[in-house]
């Protein structure tokens, strides 16, 4: 990870570039400063891209494979570990999210605790506290990433001594993008609070999910049994076809000019709906590029995030 300082017009070449020697990309910014994700063997590379761009800073690599290793090891024992390059933060993050996968990302971006939650429910108002006061930093940022959550976070900072704020992320996806604005070492809370939001709403994002009961929503009819496409909250496609919907969620989110479509798998997802997805952005939208990433989560079978 590192942020570049470049001209806008280096960035396509710089991307292009970076997808070639790795995966995961994530490269967020404006107005000459990027932050930029990627996942590597080869590391030397990816930083000569970045001179050739323009002028890297605040390079930190990281060993996944071990990370990994650990963070599974501590996800049996029923407990979290967060990045000992994030524990002396001045401004710590807490997470709500569900899942190895979409934790271990978590931890990777830096928070310094995790709550579970997920679609399926939400946290407490007691199980937010305790994360709070457990996390190392004595000011922290809370991503709900549910919109019922958002209330409850916002309850925090009066019940804690800590500085609490709140990223009023209504997903996991949004949350996951509101890390990408933030930097460990920063200590103005405002200015942090600022740039995580702007990162937050950088993103389209959706989910897969299935309806329990027959309803109307959103002018839909909507049977038990049928699949629903929720972009930012809003049914956007109902069909009885789980992938017919992944497909129509796709086709509801994709902008002009998207750059990559990543999709979370979770329980109920199939390799082929993967497979069949690529396929179609292959057609409809070939300078996209198609990620499925192993979230880990129960509630769903695909968070989809689109950049």
């Amino acid at each position: 990870m590192f942020f570049l300082e470049s001209e806008d017009t280096e960035m396509e070449t710089f991307r292009q570039r970076w997808d070639l020697l790795g995966e995961d990309v994530a490269i967020e910014g404006e107005d000459g400063l990027w932050n930029c994700h990627i996942h590597t063997d080869d590391i030397g590379g990816c930083i000569e891209a970045g001179i050739e761009a323009g002028r890297p800073r605040r390079i930190r690599i990281r060993d996944l494979y071990e990370e990994v290793g650990e963070l599974e090891a501590d996800l049996e024992a029923g407990a979290f570990s967060p990045l000992s390059s994030v524990l002396d933060a001045p401004i710590g993050v807490v997470a709500v999210t569900e899942g190895k996968g979409l934790v271990e990302r978590f931890r990777q971006l830096g928070v310094q605790q995790i709550v579970p939650g997920g679609r399926a429910g939400g946290p407490s108002r007691e199980d937010l506290l305790a994360a709070v006061d457990e996390a190392p930093a004595d000011s922290l940022i809370v991503l709900p990433n549910d919109v019922g959550t958002v209330p409850i976070a916002e309850q925090l900072n009066a019940l804690t001594t800590k500085t609490v704020a709140v990223v009023p992320t209504r997903s996991i996806a949004q949350g996951l993008a509101a890390m990408l604005g933030y930097v460990p070492g920063a200590d103005d809370l405002d200015a942090q609070l600022e740039d995580m939001a702007v990162a937050a709403g950088a993103i389209e994002f959706g989910e897969v999910a299935r309806a329990t009961r027959e309803a109307s929503v959103d002018g839909w009819r909507v049977m038990s049994g049928d699949w629903l496409g929720i972009a930012d909250g809003r049914v956007v496609v109902v069909d009885p076809d789980r992938f017919s919907t992944l497909r129509g969620l796709a086709a509801a989110i994709l902008p002009t000019q998207a750059a990559r479509l990543t999709v979370y798998t979770g329980a109920g997802s199939q390799r082929a709906d993967i497979k069949a997805l690529e396929a179609w952005v292959g057609e409809t939208h070939p300078a996209v590029q198609v990620m499925a990433v192993d979230g880990g989560h129960k509630s769903l079978p695909y968070l989809v995030v689109v950049e």
